[in-house]
């Protein structure tokens, strides 16, 4: 009897410890923490109090949806002779994130040599997290708008109608993009 309790405890916690290794997947959040971190790239977090609304465009409408924004993330790869990241590796790991079942995809482009694509997770009135992916030959950009309860009609308008707070930029001025 003790034989079979002793097999059971030891089942038990080797289904719990593989169940806690097994999740390897990477997340857009963990991607952004780590590259971020990472010669070569760079990365800028863009609250949303940085935005204000153009003059005469602050309707309650306006307001609800920048009130649903939380930040932007934007994460740059800019080639380099000397780089030693492996681009097609890094291309790779974004496109396994963002064909993950949880976005569905708003577009995708292919002009010239320059591909993008644009998608989302939650439903269409209720958006969590936006994210636009591009690559060229130069390199790539990942940018990700997470919020709450934002919706596909409410963003689009909001992006006409937002003003960057220009003494809020000030920190990003020294920023070598080139």
């Amino acid at each position: 009897m003790k034989k079979y309790i002793k097999l059971v405890f030891v089942l038990a916690f080797g289904i719990v410890f593989s169940m806690s290794s097994c999740s390897k997947e990477v997340s857009l959040q963990k991607y952004f923490v780590t590259k971020s971190a990472e010669e070569g790239f760079m990365s800028v977090t863009i609250p949303s109090s940085i935005l204000q609304f153009k003059e005469g465009e602050d309707t309650d409408s306006n307001t609800a949806a920048l009130k649903s924004f939380q930040r932007l993330n934007v994460l740059i790869f800019k080639k380099d002779e000397n780089s030693v990241i492996n681009e097609k590796q890094e291309l790779e790991t974004i496109n396994s994130i963002i064909s993950n079942t949880k976005y569905k995809e708003l577009m995708s482009v292919n002009i010239k040599g320059q591909e993008g694509t644009l998608v989302y997770s939650g439903a269409d009135d209720n958006i969590n997290e936006v994210v636009g992916y591009g690559h060229s030959d130069e390199g790539f950009i990942l940018v990700r708008l997470t919020g709450k309860g934002m919706n596909v009609k409410q963003l689009a308008k909001l992006v006409s109608s937002i003003d960057f707070d220009k003494s809020n930029l000030d920190d990003l001025k020294n920023l070598n993009i080139n």
